[in-house]
């Protein structure tokens, strides 16, 4: 959307709704359908008047106000509620009437939750603001998520480094990690000091078994000083894939300082606790795996680290239960599965 504005002046979308955000080749988004859209130089939207989808459409639009670039924020704000939280906040309400009374309201009750950085619940509550000079604009957008516009917004090119990133971060989460790697390699030809780039290249290095490879990408990562949680879980992670055992403590050490700088980091307490199962302090993992459980009770890893620790010490059922939560979970999760044959086993 900042790119539009600046290549188009005054352009206004007038229906951004999950339904025009389009993922293309190479997991690009793409936003799409300019029916209602709208730009200086022309009276009105290119289809003519009407109005956006109800669902996303902003107060001032329902009291009968021409949709502004504060209005596409607003249905911005929205979509990333849907993102963060797995439902639009007005997502059982059909009647129109009542949606516009809703929309018109008070604020929506500002986000909290340890899975959500405070600084983007506070991004996403000034999107939401009711009255339109409070929102921010696109391009105070770009500096609240830390985006470096002068990087890739203005370039006709793809092929920067965080766009290689992004591609194969996107590649990563979908399983292609040899190609994900490759979009790496691009990205750090261009941004050779970038940590974050060296992080997501020895992730996608270690799933697929290049330790050796991924064991340098994660020295670089940490020799740039200040490191992130992410990147200390990770490579606790790396450790533990590995299969060193001679390493273990010392990917235990990595999970302390990850919790130390983000105490409900997920990664780096599902790790810890596989870490101390590992090294048979089970009273010490349940505790862990319990914590886990509690900040994300659909992530089925955590569950066959707390079963593993209550089959360790002989509480048999409550290891069994926690096996079959993680598969109703995930059906196709294997370390469930071997934790439900062992302990049925015994």
């Amino acid at each position: 959307m900042a790119y539009c504005r600046r290549r188009i002046p005054g352009f206004v979308h007038d229906d951004l709704k999950p339904e025009n955000l389009l993922v293309g080749t190479g997991y690009v988004l793409k936003v799409s359908d300019f029916g209602l859209a709208r730009a200086n130089g022309f009276a009105g939207p290119f289809l003519g008047s009407s109005l956006g989808t109800s669902l996303y459409l902003a107060p001032e639009c329902w009291q009968g106000e021409e949709a502004t670039e504060k209005s596409d924020v607003y249905a911005t704000g929205m979509l990333a509620y849907e993102m963060v939280t797995g439902r639009h906040p007005f997502e059982h309400e059909k009647d129109k009437e009542r949606l516009k009374s809703l929309h018109l309201g008070q604020n929506l009750e500002r986000l909290i939750s340890p899975l959500i950085p405070e600084s983007i619940c506070n991004l996403l509550s000034r999107c939401l603001a009711k009255d339109p000079s409070e929102r921010p604009t696109f391009d105070d957008l770009l500096d609240g998520l830390g985006i470096d516009e002068s990087s890739d917004i203005d370039s006709e090119s793809y092929e920067t480094a965080a766009e290689w990133n992004n591609k194969g971060k996107a590649l990563s989460e979908v399983g292609e990690h040899q190609k994900a790697i490759e979009c790496y390699v691009q990205a750090l030809s261009l941004a050779p000091g970038n940590p974050i780039g060296w992080t997501n290249f020895a992730i996608s290095l270690s799933r697929l078994g290049h330790n050796d490879r991924a064991e340098r990408a994660y020295r670089i990562c940490l020799g740039f000083g200040e490191i992130s949680p992410a990147t200390l879980a990770n490579y606790a992670a790396h450790i533990f894939r590995a299969g060193k055992p001679e390493r273990f403590e010392e990917a235990l050490s990595h999970c302390n300082k990850s919790l130390e700088l983000e105490p409900q980091n997920l990664l780096a307490l599902i790790n810890k606790a596989a870490l101390l199962n590992l090294l048979d302090r089970y009273s010490e993992a349940a505790e862990v795996a319990e914590t886990a459980t509690k900040i994300d009770p659909a992530h089925p890893h955590s569950w066959v680290e707390l079963g593993t620790a209550y089959w360790k010490t002989g509480r048999r059922s409550k290891a069994i239960k926690c096996a079959k939560k993680a598969l109703k979970l995930d059906p196709t999760f294997d370390p469930a599965k071997t934790l439900r044959r062992l302990v049925e086993k015994t």
